[in-house]
């Protein structure tokens, strides 16, 4: 993604600069769509990882920065009990220690 100031028209048809950001819209059938969205659009956006690796929570602690939405692929076979495989996802925000 880039950020970048942008010029836009607004619903009643004045141009205004305004901050955007460039991404891209991955389609199953398609191919990728760039697209510019204005900075202020609510919605849901997930960034995905372009690789095939599965990350331990350990991981994505070290290499993504929260809030991150992540998807539970399978049971940690390290642990005796994982409760996390029972979701299909988790949003992480933070990281807490108990002294």
């Amino acid at each position: 993604t880039t950020l970048f100031r942008s010029t836009v028209t607004s619903v009643d048809g004045v141009p205004q600069e305004t901050d955007a950001v460039a991404c891209t819209r991955d389609c199953d059938d398609d191919e990728p769509e760039q697209l510019t969205l204005p900075l202020y659009v609510e919605g849901r956006f997930v960034e995905e990882a372009t690789d095939s690796k599965r990350y331990s929570i350990a991981d994505i602690i070290e290499k993504y920065q929260f809030p991150c939405d992540v998807k539970v692929a399978a049971k940690d076979s390290s642990m005796a009990n994982d409760v996390l495989c029972s979701f299909a996802s988790l949003k992480l925000e933070e990281v807490r220690s108990e002294e």
